[in-house]
């Protein structure tokens, strides 16, 4: 219901209004775009007139904390300004082999977004995500190698989210980078966990990383896509 609601709303925006863009042209020198000059074969030159943007987030972290990968599209307002949703995905295992410990988490984000081009390539982007972050602490023993899941949780937040990166376009190809941002839950909640086994303080790690992944903000780093814009 929430996607086919932001689907819609970004269909109507493109709609009303990526109307098409007259250009000036001046012998020897930039294009003339209401007014504006714009340096042909820029970024910007490249985005006039464009109506969609898709593509592909192959690797960076955000705004869950682990490798988040997963698709982006969404209509062009003008050369300057993007409307874009965001479907991001990831798993990590991070093993402790002499502790015997290992974690399983996987992530996904919903969210949508607004980015503004400050020039040439160089843009901020904002919006909001919806997150969600399950995790399971396994642990096996050094002893006897037998193997018990000693905890899990699953939770999720919306998160608002700040970030500043570069887009560089090469007619109908789009490559980009969310250099840094940051996200900041403003609601969170613990949707379930199973606490099974351990002690005080293996339930104070689980709580800690109920902290640390679901309720606390965190920064957003490298966030590489390729894609079209068209």
């Amino acid at each position: 219901m929430k996607s086919s609601i932001l689907v819609t709303v970004l269909t109507f925006v493109s709609i009303t209004s990526a109307a098409q863009v007259q250009l000036e042209e001046i012998p020897g020198g930039p294009v003339v775009v209401n007014g504006d000059a714009v340096s042909k074969y820029s970024s910007e030159y490249y985005r006039i007139n464009k109506k969609y943007f898709g593509g592909a987030q192959v690797l960076g972290v955000g705004p869950n904390i682990s490798n988040n990968y997963g698709f982006v599209f969404g209509p062009y307002l003008d050369r300057q300004s993007i409307l874009t949703i965001e479907a991001l995905g990831g798993s990590s295992i991070l093993d402790w082999e002499t502790l015997g410990s290992r974690y399983t988490s996987k992530t996904f984000a919903l969210g949508a977004h607004y980015k503004m081009f400050r020039g040439n390539s160089f843009y901020i982007k904002g919006g909001a995500d919806l997150r969600k972050f399950d995790r399971t602490y396994t642990y096996t023993s050094l002893i006897d190698g037998s193997q018990d899941t000693r905890w899990s949780f699953s939770g999720e937040s919306i998160a608002l989210s700040l970030q500043i990166g570069n887009q560089w376009q090469f007619d109908q190809v789009s490559i980009g980078c969310d250099w840094i941002g940051y996200s900041l839950p403003i609601a969170s909640r613990i949707v379930s966990e199973n606490f099974q086994i351990g002690d005080e303080i293996d339930r104070q790690w689980m709580r800690d990383d109920q902290n640390d992944l679901v309720k606390n903000g965190h920064a957003n780093l490298l966030r590489l896509y390729i894609g079209a814009s068209f």
